[in-house]
């Protein structure tokens, strides 16, 4: 478990035709709590990695709001993501986006929520990629309503090719933790209390069980995709 501040970090190989897709994380920062209603957050200056023409940024959410809320739409240094997948679960929301960032090491990631309203959270988690192939060839998501139970996915990550997973993890009181994790990489996890978001990365391939062992008093959403050449 740890508590991540924003990490820049090295160039992936960009990607050729036919090349394997690459994975590189970038930034961890702070949740953030948006109230007085708000239906934005803005994470300024986060890192994005090495500016590149074949660069993809991917960016991991986790959010807690009303139940009809949901994230709409993110924006890195101006440029709109595209939603891979998302999974919601009453108030408890988790989801992945990407889209081709070309320029900047650092960028404003701006997530948009659905109206405003009261009071909510948002974590992100954010990396590099390089895809030869730039729509997922699979993904899989989890909703869970306080079952205190281990969370998982199933997702098939073709030859060649990587799997990425975001998982966050509500406990009712307490600190939470996503815990151990199965069949992936750990790569961030980030705390504010109650609310612990997940991010991870796989290059084993075929069909996959991943999973987080959260701490046996939690609500575990998670949202996940693959990459192929």
């Amino acid at each position: 478990m740890g508590h991540m501040a924003l990490l820049g970090a090295g160039k992936p190989p960009v990607a050729a035709g036919g090349a394997s897709p690459t994975f590189n994380k970038t930034a961890g920062p702070a949740w953030q709590n948006i109230a007085n209603g708000s239906s934005v957050a803005t994470f300024s200056a986060t890192a994005i990695g090495t500016a590149d023409a074949g660069r993809y940024v991917v960016v991991g959410v986790g959010l807690h709001a009303a139940a009809t809320k949901v994230v709409t739409g993110i924006t890195v240094g101006g440029v709109a993501l595209t939603k891979a997948i998302e999974s919601t679960d009453a108030s408890y929301k988790s989801s992945l986006w990407y889209g081709n960032v070309p320029t900047g090491t650092t960028a404003d990631i701006v997530v948009t929520v659905t109206a405003a309203f009261a009071i909510s959270y948002i974590g992100i988690v954010v990396a590099e990629m390089t895809l030869p192939t730039p729509t997922p060839t699979a993904t899989a998501m989890r909703a869970d309503s306080y079952t205190g139970s281990a969370g998982s996915v199933s997702l098939t990550v073709p030859s060649s090719g990587i799997g990425v997973i975001v998982a966050m993890v509500t406990k009712g009181v307490g600190t939470a933790d996503v815990g151990t994790w199965t069949n992936a990489t750990e790569d961030y996890e980030t705390i504010s209390t109650v609310y612990a978001l997940g991010f991870a990365h796989t290059t084993t391939t075929g069909a996959l069980t991943i999973s987080v062992a959260g701490d046996g008093d939690n609500n575990i959403n998670m949202a996940s995709a693959a990459w192929g050449p």
